[in-house]
């Protein structure tokens, strides 16, 4: 008798991740067309418009970083690539090209608990987005 309770509760379980999985993809779609889209292209490829005006330009192909990572994607690479905060106590800037959207994405507010937490929310989307993109 407890079975049928327990498989409705898992299957609603499974459905609820589904749909934020679902919803975190498409949030990321958005925040991808908006400002990743002009380097990396429409489908990840590296491709975007940017290339034919920054000279020496050369976006990571986003499709391509499961495969070049033994099939397993890099979620916490990915996440601190896009972040990019990482990369300021390196000293590492002199050599990035990619904006450092962990900043820009707390919305030109000063930094607080909430902005930060908005940030974080943001390159998170993007995350499954671009995991979203791989080629199997």
């Amino acid at each position: 008798m407890m079975r049928k309770p327990v498989y409705c509760l898992a299957t609603g379980l499974l459905l609820w991740l589904s749909a934020g999985i679902a919803i975190a993809q498409t949030a990321g779609k958005i925040a991808y067309e908006k400002d990743c889209v002009v380097c990396h292209g429409p489908k990840g490829k590296g491709n975007g418009e940017a290339v034919r005006v920054l000279v020496g330009l050369e976006p990571t192909d986003l499709t391509q970083l499961s495969k070049k990572n033994g099939g397993k994607f890099p979620a916490d690479a990915v996440y601190r690539a896009i972040d990019g905060r990482d990369e300021i106590s390196a000293h590492h800037l002199g050599t990035r090209r990619m904006p450092l959207w962990g900043l820009d994405f707390q919305l030109g507010s000063p930094c607080t608990a909430e902005t930060e937490a908005q940030a974080c929310q943001r390159i998170n989307e993007l995350v499954r987005y671009i995991e979203a993109l791989q080629q199997r």
